[in-house]
């Protein structure tokens, strides 16, 4: 039985999450809390399996709560958020930096089509976080606050760097990256420990929900580099950052440039395999591909795609993960070259902007 813990203001909201979950298999709700103080004793004394957390609250706020809470009682914490204005969606984004692991848009309407959509999405959010930790539901306690804290406190013990550093290799002149479940947080970290503004363009495909991703490019330029959300047709250029948009495939076309194709039935979107596919067309072995922290298998065919013309390749290390399936999956199928912590991966990079 997953144990379900609702952190919720609005007493109606409240009613609705309690409604929708009630007669899910395998859920049950242990606990409601309408304030962050509250919701802090609550997950120390209930100790649940997964925190639906809402952002503005009374008494301490939803930032803070989870703060305390990974401080505290480590769980997976789910944040539900109506804050979709680009100046209040950064909210969402430091909740993920400071430990909750997914962020769903809250339910936008009471129509049977509309709490089925919800339902659906939340309980795939539930059970997969909780199916992608193995059953470990607990999570170890967060203690960095901050990036540098963060890069600081990953050791790479695992594969050299030196063979993305050989000398002979054909310069990158792209750095395409993907993620899932903790690639905010740890995207924002790389980003703020290597040089802003980096000589290469980079590219980011984040599984996101519509509407997020205007949010997480202004989230993300706080680290200095210049980021927005990828637009057709635009060109890469040195210094600038291109996240894809939440409900369209972000890919390279034959000309070089962005192009966003609509969502199908095959991929998650946005998809990591579309982007770093598309990268190897056109940049084959002077491209560096990046696989990071979620869950699921995207990515790992994009990565052995670049592998395979000679790109440089990284996958994440196990530990220093969230969720390690995408990475493990980029490992099993023998699509990376090496194996790095973030910390790693960040000194790699500040390493090549030298070059270039």
């Amino acid at each position: 039985m997953i144990r379900i813990l609702i952190v919720e203001d609005s007493r109606v909201v409240r009613l609705y999450l309690q409604a929708v979950l009630r007669d899910a298999e395998g859920i049950e709700v242990v606990g409601t809390s309408a304030d962050g103080i509250d919701a802090v004793a609550q997950a120390i004394a209930l100790r649940p399996d997964v925190i639906l957390m809402d952002l503005q609250l009374p008494g301490q706020s939803g930032l803070h709560a989870i703060q305390d809470i990974m401080a505290e009682a480590p769980c997976p914490i789910i944040v539900l958020s109506g804050l979709l204005q680009t100046s209040q969606c950064k909210l969402t984004f430091e909740a993920l930096r400071l430990g909750a692991l997914d962020a769903l848009r809250k339910p936008e309407g009471v129509a049977a089509a509309d709490v089925a959509d919800f339902r659906g999405r939340l309980l795939c959010s539930i059970r997969g976080l909780i199916a992608a930790m193995g059953g470990r539901r607990k999570l170890t306690r967060r203690i960095h606050t901050t990036p540098r804290q963060f890069i600081a406190g990953l050791d790479d013990d695992l594969t050299s760097p030196s063979p993305l550093l050989a000398a002979g290799r054909a310069a990158p002149v792209v750095v395409a990256i993907g993620a899932s479940t903790g690639g905010p947080a740890t995207i924002q970290a790389i980003l703020s420990a290597i040089p802003a503004p980096f000589p290469l363009p980079i590219l980011i495909t984040q599984h996101i929900m519509a509407g997020f991703a205007e949010g997480y490019a202004a989230w993300l330029n706080g680290t200095k580099h210049a980021v927005r959300v990828g637009s057709e047709g635009d060109d890469l250029l040195p210094g600038v950052v291109l996240v894809s948009p939440g409900d369209r495939h972000m890919v390279l076309g034959a000309d070089d440039r962005v192009h966003l194709e609509p969502a199908d039935a095959f991929w998650p979107c946005p998809s990591v395999d579309a982007l770093l596919a598309s990268v190897a067309r056109s940049f084959d072995r002077r491209a560096f591909g990046i696989v990071l922290t979620g869950m699921g298998r995207d990515g790992a065919l994009g990565l052995l795609a670049l592998r395979a013309v000679g790109a440089r390749t990284v996958a994440q290390s196990p530990e220093s993960c969230v969720i390690n399936g995408m990475p493990q999956a980029a490992v099993d199928a023998d699509a990376a070259e090496a194996v790095l912590s973030p910390s790693g991966l960040v000194d790699v990079l500040k390493e090549l902007a030298t070059h270039v």
